[in-house]
């Protein structure tokens, strides 16, 4: 790594040692490819996992940032504090997201002059059984709509768990949700500063059968509307 990157990459992990391997490889691969000449640097921002997901990236030699307070808020926000970068892309380390597309969302929303980039799932493919229907073609369209309507927002996929984020915007904007709702604020942060909001095509794939789902359906929902 080098000592001034432009780009961190940020995935936040609780229990995640099925899949944060394969998603540090992937990556990792996807940034060598790309024209950052290894400006950049990945850190997994560690939520008190039981299993080996600490000593999976530390062998791996990613950098660890230990965050005792529960909550995927709490872990996204901890790790882009740490991050040295001037923009953060933050992606959930559960094996679904398109991660090849790390570059492109970056310099889309560089070039934008955004300071929030989103690879939206609902523009992309979406692998059969990798979406619950009633998140699919209910919640995620509600909230979506609703935050367009009171915010003046444009997108199509409130609930994306993969975005690039501007560090001195996010820094200056400091977000207080602890759990899922965090995808929510972040949003509405964005639109109330009057910033621009940018989306690149996504996607979505199904995570190992053997992994259990963070997200809580009536209980995070509920948590968005709030």
């Amino acid at each position: 790594m080098p000592h001034s990157p432009i780009l961190s990459v940020v995935l936040p992990c609780l229990n995640e040692e099925a899949t944060l391997a394969d998603c540090i490889a992937t990556l990792r691969k996807a940034l060598e490819a790309s024209d950052l000449s290894g400006a950049w640097e990945i850190i997994v921002a560690d939520n008190g996992s039981m299993d080996r997901s600490v000593q999976t990236a530390e062998q791996m030699g990613v950098r660890v940032v230990h965050v005792e307070e529960r909550g995927y808020g709490r872990a996204l926000s901890a790790g882009i504090q740490a991050a040295v970068s001037p923009h953060v892309v933050f992606v959930d380390a559960d094996g679904t997201y398109p991660l090849e597309l790390v570059s492109e969302l970056y310099r889309q929303t560089l070039k934008s002059g955004a300071v929030l980039g989103l690879a939206s799932r609902l523009r992309g493919q979406i692998e059969v059984g990798a979406m619950p229907w009633l998140h699919r073609w209910i919640g995620t369209p509600f909230f979506t709509a609703l935050i367009n309507l009171i915010y003046g927002g444009k997108i199509t996929d409130c609930g994306s768990g993969f975005r690039c984020v501007r560090r001195d915007w996010f820094l200056a904007h400091p977000h207080h949700s602890t759990g899922m709702e965090f995808a929510s604020e972040n949003l509405i942060r964005a639109s109330k500063s009057k910033a621009t909001v940018i989306e690149v095509r996504g996607g979505l794939s199904r995570s190992p059968a053997e992994r259990q789902p963070h997200l809580r359906t009536w209980r995070d929902g509920m948590r968005h509307l709030m």
